[in-house]
């Protein structure tokens, strides 16, 4: 099985430390893969729904990919390896985010809240045949195949008005030595590049961290002063903060002060 990675990083002020690369790190994990197993451990719901009785597979994980924010680079996963035996591997075979490529730039972001609506509408008085429910199993991305259903109606060009040229760079990190025979079902058990039931995995991965990256990022006057202007003191300046909607400044028991950190 495959997962994607879609929302990664570190908040003010661990983005300083280069946290980043520790959460991404920590996403792909022996816990991650624990978590993974304990939550799908069940019938799969579309091949049971095709097959009419529970068809149960296995929940292991053998890939994770994810995109970076912005087309020209990503500080998070550039050189983002580590010896697999921190998280209980062979000390010879080495895990990380490897590039795989591009993205082909597609999507609705550059589509206005209003525009979506009125093509969503108009996909639905043209009486579409295709109906996007929303429903787990239909495919990927319902907003997106709602406008392009619009576009559709309008006689217009979907995939070049949904084009928006914003690439994205695309990382993969294979979880076990047999990727491709294993995915393909030519194997039956992954070879795994890590222990999956390694019980102290975190801890490992956050000691590469502090000694790869962390350590010499500490050391630095000018780092130091930049996590120095985050601050919990009246008045708050934190680069966590949630911004309030506008009209809601104040909130009872000064709740607008306190950081979210993920």
């Amino acid at each position: 099985m495959i997962a994607d990675l879609t929302v990664c990083g570190a908040v003010a002020p661990y983005n300083a430390l280069v946290a980043g690369k520790l959460v991404g790190a920590l996403a792909v994990s022996p816990t991650v893969l624990a978590a993974y197993r304990s939550k799908y451990a069940r019938p799969s719901e579309i091949a049971s729904a095709m097959a009419g009785r529970p068809i149960l597979r296995e929940p292991r994980l053998s890939f994770i990919g994810t995109t970076s924010l912005y087309g020209t680079g990503s500080s998070q996963y550039n050189r983002l390896f580590w010896p697999a035996e921190v998280m209980g591997g062979k000390r010879e075979n080495r895990m990380g985010f490897n590039e795989l490529g591009r993205s082909r730039s597609f999507g609705t972001s550059h589509f206005s809240s209003e525009t979506v609506e009125a093509l969503v509408r108009l996909s639905a008085l043209r009486g579409s045949l295709v109906r996007v429910n929303n429903l787990f199993g239909e495919g990927v991305s319902p907003r997106l195949r709602k406008v392009r259903l619009g576009i559709a109606a309008l006689g217009w060009p979907a995939n070049d008005l949904l084009r928006h040229g914003r690439e994205r760079i695309l990382y993969g990190v294979p979880l076990v030595e047999n990727l491709r025979d294993y995915s393909l079902g030519i194997d039956e058990k992954p070879e795994y590049l890590l222990n999956p039931e390694l019980p102290e995995a975190d801890a490992r991965v956050a000691d590469w961290w502090f000694e790869r990256w962390c350590r010499r990022r500490a050391a630095r006057q000018d780092v130091l002063e930049s996590m120095r202007t985050h601050s919990l003191v009246r008045p708050v300046r934190h680069g966590a903060r949630v911004p309030l909607p506008a009209g809601n400044e104040t909130l009872p028991n000064d709740q607008e002060m306190l950081p979210i950190f993920t």
